[in-house]
């Protein structure tokens, strides 16, 4: 089954600094192919595939149409795994649920409040360790 992994919050609250570091992550510990990549500043919209797995990656969360745009992207190139953000509610929430609840497990991460570095640390170990499992078991 196809996985999602979101991590929702309110605008500022440290989603794009906790998805970039597990981008890192990912890129520095495992080879990837890139597939595909739009620029933007300050955050990561790539698609690539680590062995098997594709993977598509955004941490862009605060705007609704890029959500929506990414997920569409996603489907398109048929990703096993799909790593982004969202707010709590409104349109890039909204474009989280009608996109990907038929096709994907969704596992959500909500940060209810702005992460400090040392929480940034704490959320990245676990999630490391949720990604890594997915990755080796989906490959």
């Amino acid at each position: 089954m196809k996985r999602a992994i979101i991590v929702r919050g309110q605008s500022n609250s440290g989603k794009s600094t906790v998805l970039n570091n597990i981008h890192h992550w990912i890129t520095t510990t495992h080879s990837t192919t890139l597939i595909h990549s739009v620029p933007l500043t300050g955050d990561i919209y790539q698609i690539f595939s680590v062995g098997k797995l594709i993977i598509g990656f955004c941490s862009e969360g605060d705007y609704g149409p890029s959500v929506q745009l990414f997920l569409d992207d996603c489907i398109a190139r048929n990703c096993d795994l799909i790593i982004g953000s969202c707010r709590g509610k409104g349109a890039t929430y909204q474009a989280i649920l009608s996109t990907l609840v038929k096709p994907f497990f969704i596992v959500n991460y909500t940060i209810t409040y702005h992460v400090s570095p040392h929480l940034i640390t704490t959320y990245n170990a676990q999630w490391f360790d949720e990604i890594q499992a997915l990755i080796i078991g989906l490959n």
